[in-house]
Order: structure tokens, then sequence, then C-alpha cells
């Protein structure tokens, strides 16, 4: 999931944004709303998933995990291209319920290894980190806007870094997972306030929604390892 996000923060699909001026633009109040209904369908989606999947759905991720994953990056990455790249917002949202649904198979097959507990705990941490960050962005913006880089940066050489370390060690220490929550906490208020400086357009926010909602499951995923290291 974490090489999702590496290329949902491709800088020059970004700039580009920042120019997509087709169509009519909302008020700030109405394309902030846009974005927070967009994020809503997306989890929606995702608990909707988790909740109705029959357990046979799972066996797959069992059975054949690498081919799972592989398809998993063809399908998000491809979706990713398609939100970026098109100025319609219909096919914007068409390919966003793609990337939800995407996201909606690996999310529902973590959840299953963990109790109830676990998954609300996990959620509601998430829930607050999110409001947080989004409010904190929202005060604070130039802080947030020079966090680009840096933070791009820290995605991948820990990503990398993992990556290794299971390969080498064949464990993946908790140490890993807290980084990621900071990594994916700031990325949030990061795309919040980035979202703040396109064109207020449908089709922007649609694509913004993108961003912030593969950081909020990204962060979800690492909670959810977190507390349920003792599951």
């Amino acid at each position: 999931m974490a090489s999702t996000t590496a290329v949902l923060d491709n800088r020059e699909l970004k700039l580009q944004r920042m120019e997509k001026t087709g169509g009519a633009e909302l008020s700030r109040r109405a394309y902030n709303a846009a974005i927070g209904a967009v994020l809503a369908i997306g989890l929606i989606i995702n608990a909707a998933m988790a909740q109705y999947l029959p357990a046979s759905a799972f066996e797959i991720m069992v059975t054949y995990p690498w081919a799972v994953i592989i398809g998993f990056l063809v399908v998000a990455i491809g979706s990713v291209i398609v939100i970026y790249k098109s100025d319609n917002p219909t096919v914007s949202f068409i390919g966003f319920i793609v990337l939800s649904a995407a996201f909606g198979y690996l999310v529902a097959s973590a959840v299953q290894s963990y109790t109830q507990t676990t998954v609300t705990r996990a959620f509601m941490l998430t829930a607050a980190i999110s409001l947080a960050m989004v409010v904190a962005a929202t005060i604070a913006p130039g802080i947030f806007a020079r966090m680009g880089s840096a933070l791009f940066a820290a995605l991948v050489i820990t990503l990398i870094a993992e990556i290794a370390t299971v390969f080498i060690t064949h464990s993946d220490p908790i140490a890993f997972d807290f980084i990621f929550v900071i990594i994916f906490s700031l990325y949030i208020g990061y795309d919040w306030q980035k979202a703040q400086s396109y064109p207020p357009t449908l089709d922007n926010a649609v694509d913004s929604a993108a961003d912030i909602y593969v950081d909020i499951v990204n962060l979800f995923i690492r909670l959810l390892a977190i507390f349920g290291r003792d599951n």
C-alpha cells in the first residue's frame, strides 16, 4: 500500500492539477464537502467489503499472496493514473471507486486476522488522527506545505528498509509500523493543504480525495498492525 502512496505523490501530476481549471468552480465550502463525500464513499466501500465478503474470497490471498499483491498494484496504480490524468469528474470518480475496491479487498483481508476490539481501536484512532491533521493543516498550511519532499523521502527510505529487513531477518519489527504511522499522519495534513491550493473544481475534489483516502487507509492498516500484535 505504501508503494501506491509513492505513486500518488508524483510531483509532475500534482503540479498539472494546479492548472486543471476545466469545469465550473465550486465554492470552497462545496469543494471541501465534495472531498469529504468522496472520501466517505471510499471508506464505506471498504467497510462493506470487510463486513460482507465471504470467507472464501480471502482464500486467494492465502494461497496466492504474491499474485494478489501484484494484481493489487496493477489495479491501484492504473486507477491512480486514470484519476489524475482525467479532467472529467465522472471518469475520475469511477477510477476512485476501482481504487477503493482494490484497497477494500486488502483491508478486508487484513481485518479478518484481528478481533473486533482491535479493529475498533484502530478505526477510532485513525479517525481522530485524520481530523487532527486536517485541523492542523488548516490552521498552519505553510508548515505542511514544506513537508512534501521530506515525507516522500522518508516514505521511500522506510519502505525499502522494511522490505530489506523482512527478506534478511524474516521479521517485521514494530518500529516500522510506528514510523509509517507518523509518515501517513503527516501526509494527511500535507495532502489536505495541497487540496486547498488547487482550483476548487469537482474533478480536483475527487483527485484530492484519492490522495487523502490512500493516506487514511495506510494509517489504519499500520495502527491495526500495532494494536493487533498480540492477536
